[in-house]
């Protein structure tokens, strides 16, 4: 399907839900705003989809979340922003103009607005948009939480290109290294713990702005399958910008049954950042 140089949007959902629902090759573009999300969105998928603006009628947002909904949605192989003949960029390409507790994935897709994703501190704590190859670049991830941006990074790296960039956004709330239940997991025995360790290294004024935040911690996530109810703080960063330090620890003792720890970095601040590499 193709719509176009529509008054409102190309494509709405809203009030009723959605769910199981793939379009397959759409192209929309002029449209005021080309997808918007207005109520509870399930299992939605774009895909080789095409989305612009164009040069008579601009197009402020590629996909829009416009209220406080629960949304769950792929973007696959999808191109935004393209600009060639008539079709341009979108304002931005993703927009969440409502809190949200939107979980968006976005695999081999160009975002290709001057603003790929605005509003995050909308999203709830567990919402997130993550593109995997953006741009259709490989090796191109990145992540957009409430609490800042995970990135890869293959300037700043501990033994080989490339770690991760954890840029916070909050000074009192911490940016993790992953969304909720998707941080590093290792198996563990009822009765027994393991070991852990990644390094770490907080950005200085020479890489372009120094990390003003409070020092890193290596989180144990809490598993009440396994006996813990809450965080476990097992170790915090101690050296100064501009050098990598390991943090490294032991697990609490799982009890009640076999599963996984759930490990990961915590951050906050507002300048700067935190790169993450060489878990083990």
């Amino acid at each position: 399907m193709t719509n176009w140089r529509n008054n409102s949007s190309g494509l709405n959902f809203g009030g009723s839900l959605t769910y199981d629902l793939t379009i397959d090759s759409g192209v929309l573009f002029g449209n005021i705003g080309n997808i918007n999300i207005g109520g509870a969105t399930a299992a939605l998928r774009l895909l080789s989809c095409t989305l612009n603006g164009d040069t008579t009628f601009s197009t402020t947002n590629g996909i829009n979340l416009g209220s406080n909904d629960v949304v769950n949605m792929e973007v696959d192989s999808c191109d935004f922003s393209t600009v060639t003949g008539i079709k341009t960029a979108h304002t931005v390409d993703i927009s969440n103009s409502a809190i949200a507790g939107a979980q968006i994935t976005v695999r081999n897709t160009k975002l290709g607005a001057a603003t790929e994703v605005s509003n995050q501190t909308n999203y709830t704590k567990t919402g997130f948009v993550a593109a995997e190859k953006l741009d259709q670049t490989a090796g191109n991830h990145k992540c957009w939480m409430k609490y800042g941006t995970l990135s890869t990074d293959s300037t700043i790296f501990n033994t080989a290109s490339p770690s991760m960039r954890m840029t916070p956004n909050n000074a009192s709330n911490k940016l993790e290294s992953a969304p909720q239940f998707q941080g590093m997991k290792k198996g563990v025995d009822s009765g027994a713990t393991v070991s852990i360790s990644v390094n770490i290294r907080k950005s200085a004024i020479g890489d372009g702005a120094a990390y003003n935040g409070n020092q890193p911690r290596l989180i144990q996530k809490a598993n009440p399958a396994l006996g813990q109810n809450s965080d476990v703080v097992l170790d915090t960063a101690t050296v100064g910008t501009g050098t990598w330090e390991q943090l490294t620890a032991t697990s609490s003792t799982a009890s009640g049954d076999d599963g996984a720890w759930e490990f990961v970095v915590d951050c906050d601040g507002t300048a700067g950042w935190v790169n993450v590499d060489d878990w083990a």
